[in-house]
């Protein structure tokens, strides 16, 4: 009796495990109708709320100002961030590939 019952609880944990992997399952399949990820950037470019989002990322801080404007016949997001220590930083990422400029 006294290894009957750590033996039960052993066989429980591994099939809880079980189950778990099984649940997770493989990743979703990708949908070819609809362009995602850099499929959907070469064709329609980056909003300005994308645009947002990779400079939060890259710089960190807060937001204070985000625009688009047209540089030479190219659109630019501008936006400008106020970093932790107190710095105003303008960054300008390129609207049609992503890129920061």
């Amino acid at each position: 009796m006294k290894i009957l019952i750590p033996c039960l609880l052993v066989a429980c944990l591994v099939a809880t495990d079980a189950v778990a992997l099984t649940r997770s399952g493989p990743p979703a399949p990708v949908s070819l109708a609809e362009p995602s990820g850099w499929a959907r950037v070469l064709k329609d470019g980056v909003s300005l709320d994308e645009a947002v989002s990779i400079v939060r990322k890259r710089y960190g801080g807060r937001v204070i100002n985000a625009r688009t404007r047209n540089d030479n016949g190219r659109k630019v997001h501008v936006i400008k961030i106020l970093s932790d220590e107190g710095r105003v930083r303008e960054v300008r990422v390129d609207a049609d590939s992503g890129n920061l400029m």
